[in-house]
């Protein structure tokens, strides 16, 4: 695996190849090699290279502004949800504090990316994108029938902890405030620590980095970056984000889910992409091509702040890049 730059000063590229192969592909006057998303090497290749962006930042907490809960609650909330997301509520119910997954209709499509927290055995806090808490409060009571649980609304704010001494600082945190609800982000370890504020004070937040954070590690949010009814859970990369179960019975959504899974044909991946600062940005949705005119992909969400990208070769000059953004790149070329 190598990372090079390429070109003259007027017209830099960053080349990223992998064991497995390369996209290659146009922006504007830039070409830029995008790796193919495999669990051995690329995938660990991109969270490295994230984490060396944010490994001398002290602890941040950020507000998520677009994030919202809905509270379900009873003695069958947890075989209730059980049926409708991709993931195992087991899992919780054997002590995990919380858990990503998915809501699919039923053509196996995503129509709501959660993380779904623990209150009790019978209570469950469901985090989704604020401008899809009314359909999903919909959605979920359409398919609560007779059974004995509550669905209601919960205003408790939605941060986010990361940085490099980001464990010291929700420890500090937990210290201040009693009422914080604190736990690893079921994604991945380097997305940080997920805070629910029940009451007390607001701690102080940053805004903007987190989102960068995120889209340089190819993690898709909310209904913006994953529209719904748009695409399949995998293509969003649930599986390599530890929200999804091919272990758990039927839910709705599962049968494409599984069939893709075990046939191993993913054709398109979310995959992080940078601009750099003089570009002009195509717009949400347009095509990216390759110097053939081949289709390699859609963009999909962006607007991540700019940041400096490490050189391979310390004697060399790091390479600096714009605005981090998201493709649905197509895999089978």
């Amino acid at each position: 695996m190598e990372c090079e730059k390429k070109g003259d000063k007027n017209d830099a590229a960053l080349s990223i190849c992998t064991d497995k192969g390369y996209f290659k592909f146009k922006l504007e006057s830039r070409t830029m090699r995008l790796p193919l998303l495999n669990r051995s090497s690329a995938w660990g290749y991109l969270l490295r290279r994230s984490i060396s962006r944010f490994e001398d930042a002290p602890c941040k907490v950020e507000k998520l502004e677009n994030r919202s809960l809905i509270k379900v609650y009873g003695a069958e909330a947890s075989s209730f949800l059980q049926g409708l997301i991709t993931n195992d509520m087991r899992h919780l119910e054997e002590g995990a504090l919380s858990m990503y997954c998915m809501f699919l209709n039923t053509k196996g499509r995503v129509i709501f990316d959660s993380i779904i927290y623990a209150e009790s055995k019978e209570s469950f806090l469901v985090e989704c994108d604020k401008k899809a808490e009314a359909v999903l409060k919909k959605h979920l009571t359409m398919y609560k029938v007779r059974r004995k649980i509550g669905i209601e609304t919960c205003d408790y704010p939605v941060l986010a902890a990361f940085g490099a001494s980001v464990e010291e600082g929700v420890k500090a945190l937990a210290k201040e405030n009693s009422s914080l609800v604190i736990c690893r982000d079921p994604r991945i370890k380097e997305l940080g620590f997920r805070i629910l504020l029940k009451g007390g004070e607001h701690p102080h937040c940053t805004s903007g980095d987190y989102k960068m954070l995120r889209m340089s590690l190819g993690v898709g949010e909310g209904i913006e970056e994953l529209p719904s009814g748009n695409c399949f859970p995998l293509e969003a990369n649930c599986d390599y984000l530890h929200g999804v179960s091919f272990h758990k019975g039927c839910y709705i959504g599962q049968e494409l889910t599984a069939r893709t899974h075990h046939t191993g044909v993913v054709r398109k991946r979310l995959m992080p992409v940078f601009f750099e600062p003089t570009q002009k940005l195509p717009a949400f949705d347009s095509p990216i091509t390759d110097p053939s005119g081949k289709n390699v992909g859609k963009l999909r969400a962006g607007g991540g702040r700019g940041s400096k990208e490490p050189s391979v070769n310390k004697e060399t000059t790091p390479l600096h890049l714009g605005s981090c953004h998201l493709i649905c790149a197509n895999l089978s070329q």
